[in-house]
């Protein structure tokens, strides 16, 4: 296998490991790490970050050279999903000197990953501003933890790259990690020719 195959093959563990990242269902935080309470009951909502699946098919890992040294930098780039640094980074809230998100993002959020209906302590169901306000304010009070699940997804192929590819694939990516030679790009949806 010649190295220019080795390093196709660790751009798509990567991303393969990256986009399974996505995939795992997580509780509810706070951007501090905090569990959210959900509508006074104390319970905490578990779920995932698939939406309308933007993120996870957007998701391109690829190298780009580095024109000072010629050394190589891995991207990770989540075209036009824009909203993949803050899946990935978290979002600070009202507490962490915040402020509160626009309510017309939150309102289409809600509308593509059809959220239910909240009800109020009578019940009765309320209305779709009504709960759009309450995820806005949600959000703005307490953050959005991170998931971190670029890094993640970086460190699990560790074992994989050891595993299909052996020591020199083990050592290219190693050396990418320890010199902060992988970059994370957001919106920027177009890869280098």
């Amino acid at each position: 296998m010649d190295e220019q195959t080795i390093k196709n093959l660790i751009l798509d563990l990567v991303k393969t490991s990256i986009q399974s990242e996505l995939r795992v269902v997580r509780p509810s935080r706070g951007y501090d790490g905090r569990f959210k309470p959900v509508g006074g009951s104390g319970f905490t909502k578990i779920s995932d970050r698939i939406n309308t699946g933007l993120l996870y098919n957007s998701i391109d890992v690829y190298y780009q050279s580095d024109l000072a040294d010629g050394s190589l930098e891995m991207v990770v780039d989540f075209g036009q999903a824009e909203y993949g640094y803050w899946v990935n980074f978290g979002r600070r809230g009202k507490l962490q000197g915040a402020k509160y998100p626009p309510l017309s993002v939150i309102s289409k959020w809600a509308r593509e990953r059809k959220v239910g209906q909240f009800r109020d302590k009578q019940g009765r169901f309320v209305s779709n501003k009504t709960r759009d306000f309450l995820l806005q304010r949600s959000i703005g009070e307490y953050g959005i933890y991170r998931t971190d699940f670029v890094n993640k997804g970086i460190n699990k192929v560790m074992d994989n790259v050891i595993y299909y590819l052996g020591v020199y694939a083990q050592e290219f990516i190693t050396k990418l990690l320890e010199d902060n030679k992988i970059i994370i790009k957001v919106g920027v949806g177009s890869r280098p020719i």
